[in-house]
């Protein structure tokens, strides 16, 4: 073992807290035993002497306390595109059936729906 430098695990845990600032919340616990800081941002919260900007700022404070931050919503692009492959084979069959007496719109119409379907199977593929 080589002497000196930094090694793995040694020194002062990070965020610990130094004697005198345990001292200091001791000291305050000691002086007033009932205080907590969420129940006087609670109380400013709620006074309505206060101004609306401090009330405010004092429920800002607060609301982690209480409510969670809400997770991000994943997407899933793959789906989507199926989703939206099924949707518009969907519109096109429908559409299909209104005019099949124009037969140069239909046999458009079939190609489409042959195309989003052969897409939809490369999609598949790739996954």
């Amino acid at each position: 073992m080589t002497h000196g430098g930094a090694r793995p695990g040694a020194g002062r845990p990070k965020g610990s807290l130094n004697k005198r600032s345990l001292e200091e919340i001791e000291a305050v616990k000691a002086k007033y035993p009932d205080w907590s800081p969420l129940m006087h941002l609670a109380t400013v919260a709620n006074d309505e002497e206060q101004d609306v900007q401090v009330r405010l700022d004092a429920a800002k404070a607060a609301a982690p306390y209480f409510h969670a931050k809400p997770k991000p919503v994943e997407i899933y692009p793959d789906l989507n595109a199926e989703a939206r492959a099924k949707a518009a084979n969907a519109r096109l069959s429908s559409e299909l059936e209104c005019v099949k007496e124009d037969e140069g719109l239909a046999a458009r119409l079939i190609r489409a729906k042959e195309r989003i379907v052969k897409c939809g199977i490369e999609e598949e593929e790739r996954s």
